[in-house]
């Protein structure tokens, strides 16, 4: 549980959480164009040099999650000064270095202040923007600045050397932290947690060991060669150190990477195309600005123009990728970014010369800075999908840990193989360590190309990896998605209380379905048949994605007419967009008597989930008649609403019995912990929560939901549906064990921790899809006319039609 915090000034928080991000990006990414003439002056080795470079992204992928702890701890406002002040301080203190020791060590002390910048800017934003349309798209802004000061900084770099020297890149750092930190004072705490998380040492050093022998091995292979006991022993040790980390972490309560969350595909495809495309840029630009200086004899100023297409393309590209999102998912865009990346890298190879056109390079360049483009905000968005409820802090600090893998590895790996491959296109395997000026042209440019071909390879292993595992889900909030129209609907909830989907055949024989991932409550049989492979097995291609953007309403709407029936949840139906969805029992009878497209219900729905009735600890609450005349947060036309009513007016008289509309489950949880009603309806995993954070539970029963089509949906897909949920249903009924993670990964960040030991197993109740019958309609029926929440005028045969014919 946790203490409430106004959320004053959120523009202002996303400035200053940007600016943070955008003062540690433009570092390193200006730091690349100054390597050479920091080479001369300091008298650096190619390897001393990819130190400098990864010191700051080693201290900050290691660091990060402890950084998170840290916020946990003492707020995240004041972790994120802390950060950005020892960045500062570290940076003035670089520019004053005078040899390599000193240099690199103070980099990861600058490491260590972006890695407390990181979590506390997402928990800033997640208490600044509590609509989750807008928590998505201000996210989407603070991923998106990575992208743009990494792109830009070669050429702030270039000016910064040409005019002064490679001091003056660290020393800007300054002015940007001094404002950072100024404006920072009109900046809202974030709520901090009651619970706070317990430091998970072991597992802190070995992510630190891990990608320490990491870069230890790959960066030595420029100085002693692959061959070498002192490459391959530090890579030996970093695979071991990663698989002690997946043992040791899922025995730890509060583990700093939690490999529940490794098990959404989703979020693995998110994680590759954040890593790879950072590894493409840091290494290529590691390579290529020795390239550019030392062997073309270009001044930094013009290296750093050189790139400016990288940085042209990287914007415009990620202005697309937000649109071609919104429309599509995340998965186009994620697939056209490897597919670009891996262009570059060939382009670059083959463009590469010791005195040939720039144009070439100029194309490759372009192509990178589009793959970076597209791949950031839809790996971001991907992410946020990818764990239910918009658990977004910790989808955010998993790519972010893989973006700093990615330009540690990047660095290391592209600068090792270049001068690897540099020396045994001369005199054989590395006998010493190059230094500023010893770059034989010839032989670098040989490096270099084989360098880019294996990296371009790599992106092409990616790619297939990818468009395996981006299939999952697609983001449920883009900043370009479309608003609906005004009026009623206009007032419909972001929820996860229903699902849609749409059929189509493939070119390989399978019938495509495409359903929205919503609560696991709900979603639970198919969940468990994509794991188990049973509707492939039917010949069902089955797509899980996360629901379009919607208008939520948070705020306490008393008249359910104001707020319309269909509104996110099935707006593609009634639209044509959409041939199949889910929702309770009473909701489904009111849509299918107001559908003007047709829909009936066709089978009651395999889930039959539970629904309480929370009160705060502290109210004076005790039994379900004390809620006379006190507000009762519930999503209008969905379970929670009905069932709520349906519940206390057994203990309340209709006149006193107030139902106020709040959107979603985590909506209605943060509207009891604020204080904005007096109770909540909850479905699980948040009765579990309530239940763990000591909130009273006042009332609780069960409902099912019933399943709607309209007539062009194929009757032996449904067939085939229905047998892969049967399968799944047997699975969940034989050992739900295995699949509580699908819960506990629903709980957003802000609030707490749900434990799969605290989810009670008698409340997940799942059998066999079955027909509507007409006993239960008429119940049904008769129950919403006397309470107002449909027209009388209808009867079964109008709006049932059972495709579902054995009955359990």
């Amino acid at each position: 549980m946790t203490t409430r915090a106004t959320a004053a000034h959120p523009r202002t928080t996303l400035a200053v959480c940007c600016s943070a991000l955008f003062l540690s990006s433009l570092d390193t990414a200006a730091l690349v164009v100054a390597l050479p003439s920091l080479q001369a002056d300091l008298g650096l080795s190619v390897a001393q040099l990819q130190w400098v470079v990864v010191a700051s992204a080693l201290a900050r992928g290691s660091l990060l999650f402890w950084a998170g702890t840290m916020a946990d701890r003492h707020g995240a406002k004041r972790v994120l000064c802390w950060g950005v002040a020892i960045f500062a301080t570290a940076s003035i203190a670089c520019a004053f270095a005078p040899s390599a020791v000193p240099l690199i060590l103070l980099r990861l002390l600058q490491g260590l202040g972006g890695a407390l910048m990181t979590p506390g800017s997402i928990a800033l934003l997640s208490a600044s923007f509590t609509d989750p349309g807008e928590r998505g798209r201000a996210l989407g802004s603070w991923s998106a600045t990575a992208g743009v000061s990494s792109a830009i900084g070669p050429l702030v770099g270039g000016v910064l050397v040409t005019v002064t020297d490679w001091r003056a890149v660290f020393l800007i750092a300054a002015p940007f932290a001094g404002a950072v930190l100024l404006a920072s004072r009109r900046v809202a705490e974030a709520p901090r947690a009651t619970r706070r998380r317990r430091a998970d040492v072991v597992g802190q050093v070995v992510v630190a060991v891990a990608m320490l022998t990491a870069t230890l091995g790959l960066s030595g292979a420029a100085r002693v060669g692959w061959s070498s006991v002192q490459t391959w022993g530090p890579l030996l040790l970093a695979v071991a150190a990663a698989l002690l980390l997946w043992k040791v972490e899922g025995a730890v309560a509060d583990p700093v990477v939690d490999p529940e969350n490794l098990r959404s595909p989703l979020l693995r495809g998110a994680m590759t195309t954040a890593g790879f495309s950072y590894l493409c840029l840091a290494g290529v630009m590691f390579v290529n600005t020795l390239y550019l200086q030392q062997v073309r004899g270009l001044s930094p100023i013009v290296a750093g123009s050189l790139v400016l297409p990288l940085t042209l393309a990287t914007l415009v590209a990620a202005k697309v990728a937000g649109a071609w999102m919104g429309a599509r998912g995340p998965r186009p865009p994620v697939l056209l970014a490897h597919t670009c990346l891996a262009s570059a890298l060939l382009v670059l190879a083959a463009g590469t010369t010791v005195d040939g056109p720039l144009t070439p390079l100029l194309l490759g360049y372009a192509l990178l800075g589009t793959g970076m483009g597209l791949a950031n905000p839809p790996s971001t968005a991907a992410a946020i999908a990818s764990l239910p409820d918009d658990r977004a802090g910790a989808a955010s600090a998993v790519t972010s840990v893989s973006r700093q893998i990615g330009m540690n590895l990047g660095t290391s790996l592209a600068g090792s193989l270049a001068v690897s491959f540099a020396a045994l296109a001369t005199t054989g395997p590395p006998s010493g360590t190059p230094v500023a000026g010893s770059i034989d042209p010839v032989a670098y440019v040989t490096g270099l190309r084989v360098t880019y071909l294996l990296l371009g390879a790599l992106a092409l292993v990616c790619l297939a990896t990818a468009h395996r595992l981006v299939r999952a889900d697609r983001p449920s909030t883009s900043p370009t998605t479309t608003a609906p129209p005004p009026g009623p609907a206009a007032a419909a909830p972001t929820h996860p209380e229903g699902e849609n989907m749409t059929t189509e055949t493939t070119t390989a024989g399978r019938t495509r379905v495409t359903s929205v991932r919503t609560g696991a409550i709900f979603t639970l049989p198919y969940l468990v048949g994509l794991e188990k492979g049973y509707f492939a097995d039917e010949g069902i291609d089955l797509e899980l994605v996360a629901p379009g953007a919607y208008n939520a309403s948070v705020a306490p709407i008393e008249d359910h007419t104001l707020v319309s029936s269909f509104g996110g949840l099935s707006r593609g139906f009634e639209e044509g967009s959409v041939s199949f969805y889910r929702a309770c029992e009473w909701g489904q009878v009111r849509r299918s008597h107001d559908s003007e497209r047709g829909g009936q219900i066709v089978s009651k729905r395999a889930a039959i989930a539970s629904q309480a009735i929370f009160v705060r600890p502290d109210s004076p609450v005790l039994h379900p008649q004390a809620l006379a005349d006190r507000t009762v947060a519930v999503n209008f036309h969905h379970g929670s609403h009905y069932l709520a009513i349906q519940t206390l007016e057994g203990f309340v008289d209709p006149e006193h019995l107030k139902v106020v509309h709040v959107g979603g489950p985590a909506d209605r949880f943060r509207a009891l912990r604020d204080g904005s009603v007096d109770a909540v309806a909850l479905m699980e995993p948040y009765i579990s929560l309530a239940l763990s954070q000591g909130y009273r539970l006042v009332a609780e029963s069960f409902y099912t939901g019933a399943e709607i089509a309209g007539e062009d949906v194929d009757a032996d897909t449904f067939a085939a549906i229905d047998r892969a949920v049967k399968r799944a249903v047997a699975d969940i009924n034989t050992d739900v064990t295995p699949y509580l993670h699908y819960f506990t990964e629903e709980v957003p960040e802000d609030l707490g921790v749900l434990q799969e030991s605290q989810i009670a197993p008698w409340r997940l109740r799942f059998a066999d899809p079955e027909p509507y019958p007409p006993h239960e309609f008429d119940q049904t029926y008769r129950w919403l006319v006397k309470w107002g929440l449909v027209d009388d005028g209808s009867d079964f045969d109008t709006l049932v039609s059972n495709r579902v014919t054995d009955p359990v």
